[in-house]
C-alpha cells in the first residue's frame, strides 16, 4: 500500500500514530486518541461505507465546533457541538480528507475507507499566532554624541524601513525618480539626523582643542613676529636714502656690487651699505645669511636673508602642526558619521 494513503478500518480508532499502517503522519497533526470509543452510526447500506469521528484541540483535548470537513473537494459537512462528524452511504475507496478550522492548521490526508462504519478522529493544532510585523520605535531624541546603543536602535528601525521598500536600495543599477529618492530620503532620515550629530560634535572637540592650544599657538605667533620685525631691519631698509645722503653725484640711488664678495657699497662714493646698518641690524644681517640678490635670472635684485625664510618655514610647519592635530580630532568623527552610510552597514559594501 503506498504510503501516503491511509487505511481506515471498521471499528477502529485512527488517528496517525507515527507507523500506524506505515503512514507515519505524526509531523500533520493527527495523533492517537486515548479517550473511549466514539458510539458509531448505524451500519451503512451493504457494500457502502461510513465515516465518523470526532474534531479536538490538539493542546487542550476539547471538541472543536464548526470545522469544516471536506471529502474529494465535495459539499462539506461541519463539526456539531461535540466536534461530531460524519459521512453517510459513501463509496468504500481512496479519499482526499481536510480538516480545516479559523486559527487551526489545516489538516489534509489520504485515506482508504472500506465497507461499513470507519472511524477517524483528529486533532488540529492551534496555528503559531505571529503579531503583527510593526516598526521598531526609534529611540527618543538626543543631543551630541550618539551612544552605541541609540545608533543600532535606530539601525534597527531604519533597516526595518528599507527591507519594506518596494527596491533595493543596494542595487546601483536602479534608475531612481524624484518621488523615489524622496520616499528613500525619509526612510533614512534617521540615520542623516545621527550623523549630523556625530558631525557637529566633531566640530565641538576641534573647537576645544583650538581652544586648549591657544597658549602653543600664541608661542609660535610670537616668534613669528619677532622674526617679522629682525628680518625687517634688513629687508626694510632703505638703502637709496642713505646713499644719497653721502653721495654727491646723479647715480645716488644705484649700489655697487663687489665680486666674490657680494659686499654693497653704494656706486658713487663706495661706502659700504653696511655700514649704515645699526648694530642690531648687522646682527640680523649676519644671523640671517643676508645677501644683495642682483644679477642673472630669477634674482630678485633686492636683499636675500636665507636664513631667515627657513625659520619662517619652520614656524609655519609648527602652526599648521597644532591646526592639523585638532583638525584630526574633527576627521575621526566625520569617519564615524560616514560609516553609517547605508551601502556600508546596511548593503556591506
Amino acid at each position: 500500500m503506498p504510503e501516503e494513503e491511509r487505511k481506515v478500518k471498521p471499528e477502529h480508532i485512527l488517528a496517525g500514530v507515527a507507523g500506524a499502517f506505515g503512514l507515519g503522519m505524526l509531523g500533520y497533526g493527527i495523533y492517537a486518541l486515548t479517550r473511549p470509543k466514539v458510539l458509531p452510526p448505524e451500519e451503512p447500506t451493504p457494500g457502502l461505507a461510513n465515516l465518523y469521528g470526532i474534531v479536538s484541540d490538539a493542546s487542550t483535548g476539547k471538541p472543536i465546533v464548526g470545522v469544516e470537513i471536506v471529502l474529494n473537494g465535495g459539499v462539506p459537512t461541519y463539526t456539531g457541538s461535540a466536534g461530531y462528524y460524519s459521512f453517510i452511504d459513501i463509496e468504500p475507496r481512496t479519499y482526499t480528507i481536510s480538516f480545516a478550522k479559523d486559527g487551526y492548521e489545516v489538516l489534509t490526508e489520504e485515506i482508504v475507507l472500506e465497507p461499513g462504519n470507519n472511524e477517524l478522529n483528529v486533532e488540529l493544532v492551534l496555528l503559531e499566532v505571529i503579531p503583527p510585523e510593526e516598526e521598531p520605535p526609534l529611540p527618543p531624541l538626543g543631543t551630541g554624541m550618539p551612544t552605541d546603543e541609540e545608533i543600532e536602535a535606530v539601525k534597527a528601525t531604519v533597516r526595518f524601513r528599507l527591507e519594506h521598500l518596494p527596491w533595493d536600495i543596494c542595487n546601483l543599477d536602479i534608475h531612481y525618480t524624484a518621488e523615489m529618492d524622496a520616499i528613500t530620503a525619509e526612510a533614512l532620515q534617521p540615520i542623516f539626523d545621527l550623523q549630523e550629530r556625530i558631525v557637529q560634535e566633531g566640530e565641538r572637540r576641534r573647537g576645544i582643542c583650538l581652544d586648549e592650544s591657544q597658549g602653543a599657538f600664541a608661542d609660535v605667533q610670537s616668534e613669528m613676529d619677532e622674526l617679522a620685525r629682525v628680518s625687517g631691519l634688513i629687508l626694510g631698509f632703505d638703502w637709496r636714502k642713505h646713499c644719497c645722503a653721502v653721495g654727491s653725484g646723479g647715480q645716488c640711488h644705484q649700489m655697487a656690487i663687489y665680486p666674490g664678495t657680494g659686499m654693497m657699497v653704494c656706486y658713487d662714493t663706495g661706502v659700504k651699505v653696511y655700514d649704515f646698518l645699526s648694530s642690531e641690524a648687522r646682527e640680523a644681517y649676519n644671523a640671517g645669511g643676508c645677501y644683495w640678490d642682483c644679477c642673472g635670472p630669477g634674482r630678485t635684485n633686492g636683499f636675500r636673508c636665507p636664513g631667515f625664510e627657513a625659520q619662517y618655514r619652520t614656524l609655519i610647519t609648527k602652526k599648521a602642526l597644532i591646526i592639523e592635530a585638532c583638525d584630526k580630532i574633527m576627521w575621526g568623527y566625520n569617519s564615524k558619521a560616514n560609516e553609517l552610510n547605508a551601502q556600508y552597514w546596511y548593503c556591506g559594501r
